[in-house]
């Protein structure tokens, strides 16, 4: 029989796949523990007679030294905090990460900072580009203009990413049959 873990979500409870995931986590005898972003502020901090930090969120306790493996998904509900507490919240966060990376043992899944350096787009092409991938030509604009004359110099052969409703007067839904 596997070693039950102490599995730490640090994403919020209705997300449908962390659930799924903690919910068959749990029928196989693991300990499943969620840290929701949102209510961070919310959060607890307390030393232990141990010398060990706890945070505490919602009847949830985080002993980030007993923590075995950090499912992490996203941060971004941390933007929905009131703003009165959200300097808290970030604070609160930050000394979550940190304590638990002090634990050289545990098993991330989705690395905050590996995460991090996978949104630099720049060096992910060039690093993809070292290891000998065709990396297509790339702009990142917020100009129309500069946008329109890669399209055509593209001959519209392009993928797009697109932060509006339209693009280069395309619908969302046309943006996609752009290639």
């Amino acid at each position: 029989m596997p070693k039950i873990r102490t599995i730490l979500f640090i994403d919020e409870k209705d997300d449908v796949y962390a659930s799924y995931f903690a919910a068959q986590l749990q029928a196989r005898g693991h300990h499943v523990i969620f840290w929701e972003p949102s209510k961070a502020a919310t959060t607890q901090m307390r030393h232990r007679e141990d010398g060990c930090m706890e945070f505490v969120q919602a009847q949830q306790v985080v002993v980030p030294a007993a923590v075995d493996v950090v499912w992490f998904r996203s941060f971004a509900r941390l933007g929905t905090t009131p703003p009165t507490a959200r300097a808290a919240a970030h604070a609160v966060k930050d000394m979550l990460l940190d304590a638990l990376r002090l634990n050289c043992s545990i098993l991330w899944l989705n690395d905050t900072r590996k995460a991090a350096l996978a949104s630099l787009r720049t060096q992910v092409q060039r690093l993809g580009h070292q290891c000998g991938f065709r990396v297509p030509r790339t702009i990142a604009t917020n100009d129309p203009m500069r946008v329109r004359a890669f399209f055509n110099e593209c001959d519209g052969q392009l993928v797009a990413k697109s932060f509006t409703q339209t693009w280069l007067g395309f619908t969302r839904a046309e943006t996609c049959q752009v290639k």
